[in-house]
């Protein structure tokens, strides 16, 4: 059973899907039209205003919990990705996942 994208104006379940919109590094994001209230919107997949691909975030964290620094981290990425990201960034991803301060 799929879950039920609910608008985020109104909180309707009325809405079908209507075009992309397109980003930088992320790609392309579904687009959705909700029938009630007459808006676009994009649902949120918890990656809402990040600027790099889900991907990338959390194999930062998850290599964050298996305990390797963020300057190495940072490096890895560089390596992997060819995708220049601050260590201040991977620090950012993880407080804002995990809770941390």
């Amino acid at each position: 059973m799929s879950k039920e994208i609910r608008c985020k104006h109104c909180k309707s379940t009325n809405n079908y899907k209507k075009g992309y919109r397109k980003t930088l590094h992320r790609g392309k994001i579904q687009k959705h039209y909700c029938r009630d209230c007459k808006r676009f919107f994009t649902y949120d997949d918890g990656f809402y205003r990040m600027r790099n691909k889900p991907e990338i975030v959390t194999m930062s964290i998850d290599m964050y919990v298996s305990n390797l620094s963020s300057r190495k981290m940072r490096n890895q990425l560089k390596r992997h990705f060819d995708h220049k990201i601050s260590h201040v960034s991977i620090l950012d991803w993880v407080r804002e996942v995990c809770g941390y301060n």
